[in-house]
């Protein structure tokens, strides 16, 4: 037991092997073990999304990963993802289900203009926090890195200027949560929760199947924080801050 009560389940874009089917049987068998469930899966119809939350669904993350269309265009080529569209009121969708939770960001270094994938994404997040005021929004900024198949990012972005994009989300959307990943270093991890971080992740596989059978298969990117999550709540601690392995709990269940 790591100590996580709030699981994120993540898959590709497979309307076979991961279907809307297969996804509800999931939540559903760990919705008695694990107080909040969240996906980041391919995007889901309405009706979908209202079987996921009656199943026991907390959280929806959506990644656009870039605001611009023509970026966006050339580096999603098939599948339902390729629809700039249909990803992007994802989360709409999801909130006019009932999902408490919504994620979402872009991934800097995949389009040229770095800057302006930021902006975007904190305009999209106080225009969900407008629109869907019972939601809980968070945002994450994750620097794309080379993945296994060679992909490199367009532009890199330097330390210096990830700290700066964060400061500017936090300043653009105060009341949204910010997710920082082990994509990045322990050291910069450390210090950004000081400044702008809410939530961290720790102790994460970027492996499919990573988890149960670790080595069988290549990283999707490479993790930069390899501490435990034990590890990560002890700096937490010394920082002054207190580990919150759950947030909220549900008073009375969705009929």
């Amino acid at each position: 037991d790591r100590g996580f009560r709030h699981l994120l389940l993540v898959s590709g874009e497979h309307r076979v092997e991961v279907s809307a089917d297969y996804l509800v049987a999931c939540v559903e068998a760990l919705r008695p073990f694990v107080p909040s469930i969240s996906v980041e899966t391919q995007t889901w119809s309405d009706d979908t999304y209202s079987r996921l939350v009656a199943a026991g669904l907390e959280g929806v993350v959506h990644y656009q990963e870039t605001y611009d269309r023509a970026r966006y265009a050339e580096t999603h080529l098939a599948g339902w993802k390729r629809d700039y569209d249909r990803r992007l009121s994802s989360t709409e969708r999801a909130a006019e289900a009932g999902v408490r939770r919504l994620g979402i960001g872009a991934l800097l270094g995949l389009s040229a203009d770095w800057r302006a994938d930021v902006l975007a994404v904190a305009r999209h997040a106080v225009w969900l926090q407008n629109a869907y005021w019972r939601t809980e929004v968070t945002v994450s900024l994750p620097r794309i890195k080379p993945s296994a198949s060679g992909f490199q990012p367009l532009v890199p972005v330097s330390d210096a200027e990830y700290v700066q994009a964060l400061c500017a989300l936090r300043l653009a959307a105060p009341e949204a949560g910010i997710v920082l990943s082990t994509r990045e270093p322990a050291a910069l991890r450390d210090g950004l929760v000081r400044i702008a971080v809410t939530t961290m992740s720790a102790g994460s596989s970027t492996e499919p199947g990573g988890y149960l059978t670790p080595g069988e298969a290549q990283e999707q990117f490479a993790i930069s924080d390899e501490r435990t999550p034990a590890e990560v709540a002890a700096m937490l601690e010394a920082a002054g801050y207190e580990p919150v392995w759950k947030d909220a709990f549900p008073l009375v269940e969705a009929p």
